[in-house]
């Protein structure tokens, strides 16, 4: 066995090794030093993309708001010193261009939440015991308008939820919005919401189940894995306005809720979207990365 000194003040102090030890350090990877560099790499990395994201969350929300309020401003000027000279048709055209700035607001607020780098600090502040049922009825005033509607399935009495309120009602908000643009118009959308303990963790916890449900023509199986891709539209989506960042933006805020989303599809019967949510037991510190 090739051995060199094993102790003693040699070269300044050190103490040298054997070969067999050099090469046991060798095979068992990077020391804890090396480990902590490329931490510190990571770290930095983040940061940097921290501030990209940032930067430009607020030139897209600055801006293309900013003109966008000016138009509002401005068309609201115009129906008003017209009003008494407008026939129907003008008034239908006045119309239009304010659905299509509505239209116009709703895709930056998607890109303002797209570009969002998820701050801990701001995710436990927005942990709140939200009322499902309410939540729910909310929305559902909000759809009022479309024939089908919004058939509320969850009880009144249903325990409240600590949860991260915004985030939950915009991922609702955009899947019962897509149920009903491509459900059967004579048909409700149906929400439905349980709380079931997760069996697979390691340790005791609650999961928060939410499933919408439509009678529409169904996804085609080959969509449904590409249906969370920015853009993506499929067949039924390109018959509706839409830049196809609704689910792309559900699926990145269920990133930042550490839940999850399941879409099960059959053409012809409908969809059903469930969302999955792990229920903390308290509210977590500002520094705590859970749902």
């Amino acid at each position: 066995m090739n051995v060199g000194p094993r102790s003693g003040p040699l070269n300044g102090g050190r103490i040298l090794e054997t070969v067999e030890e050099k090469e046991e350090r060798s095979a068992a990877g990077p020391s804890v030093i090396d480990a902590g560099r490329e931490l510190e790499v990571l770290r930095a990395e983040i940061e940097k993309n921290r501030g990209i994201f940032d930067s430009a969350r607020l030139v897209v929300g600055h801006e293309l708001s900013r003109p966008l309020t000016s138009i509002n401003g401005y068309l609201d000027l115009l129906e008003t010193r017209f009003e008494a000279e407008s026939g129907e048709k003008e008034k239908r055209y006045f119309s239009r261009i304010h659905e299509a700035v509505a239209e116009l607001e709703g895709l930056v607020e998607s890109f303002i939440h797209m570009l969002r780098f998820d701050s801990p600090a701001e995710g436990a502040a927005d942990f709140d015991e939200v009322d499902l049922y309410e939540m729910i009825e909310k929305l559902k005033g909000k759809y009022s308008g479309y024939m089908g509607g919004v058939d509320n399935l969850i009880a009144r009495d249903f325990q409240p939820v600590l949860v991260r309120r915004s985030c939950l009602e915009l991922v609702l908000d955009n899947l019962i919005s897509n149920a009903l643009k491509h459900g059967r118009s004579s048909e409700p959308v149906r929400v439905a919401a349980e709380v079931k303990e997760d069996r697979r963790a390691v340790a005791k916890r609650d999961m928060l189940m939410i499933r919408v449900t439509d009678s529409g023509r169904g996804i085609p199986e080959r969509e449904i894995k590409e249906i969370f891709d920015p853009f993506y539209r499929g067949n039924a989506g390109r018959e509706s306005h839409g830049l196809g960042l609704g689910l792309a933006l559900v699926r990145n805020v269920m990133n930042i809720m550490m839940g999850n989303i399941h879409i099960e599809s059959e053409q012809g019967k409908g969809t059903v979207a469930t969302v999955c949510l792990p229920i903390p037991e308290d509210k977590p510190g500002p520094f705590e990365r859970i749902g």
